[in-house]
C-alpha cells in the first residue's frame, strides 16, 4: 500500500538552518538535493519503516512544503500513523513552522 500527504508552512529559518534542525531532531541522514523542476531540497528516508521519504522544498517568503511518502507491505496503518505523528510532533516543531495547512502531494 502506498499514500502520500503535504504539508505548507512557514518557519523563520533558511532551508540550510532546517537541514541541521531536522537532522538533530530526527537523528537521520537529511541531503540537500538540486532538482531541475524544484530546485534546491531536502531529503531523508526513514530507515524504520519498509519505505518513507521526507523532502522539504522551499517557496517564497519563508514558506515551505514537506511532502511525505509511506509505501508499506504490511502494517501500513501503523507505519502511516508513526509517520503522521513524526511529521507533527518531530519535523514540524523542529523547525518552529507556523501556518501549518495540508496541501496538495508533488507525487
Amino acid at each position: 500500500m502506498r499514500k502520500a500527504t503535504a504539508y505548507r508552512f512557514k518557519s523563520d529559518f533558511n532551508l540550510e538552518a532546517i537541514h541541521g534542525k531536522v537532522e538533530a531532531k530526527t537523528g537521520w541522514p537529511w541531503y540537500q538535493r538540486v532538482n531541475d523542476t524544484y530546485g534546491e531540497y531536502l531529503m531523508t528516508r526513514i530507515p524504520e519503516k519498509d519505505y518513507a521519504r521526507l523532502r522539504i522544498f522551499p517557496q517564497v517568503k519563508g514558506h515551505f512544503i514537506l511532502d511525505a511518502v509511506c509505501e508499506s507491505e504490511s502494517s501500513f496503518d501503523y507505519q502511516w500513523s508513526m509517520l503522521q505523528n513524526t511529521i507533527q510532533h518531530t519535523v514540524l516543531l523542529a523547525v518552529d513552522a507556523s501556518e501549518i495547512a495540508e496541501v496538495d502531494t508533488f507525487d
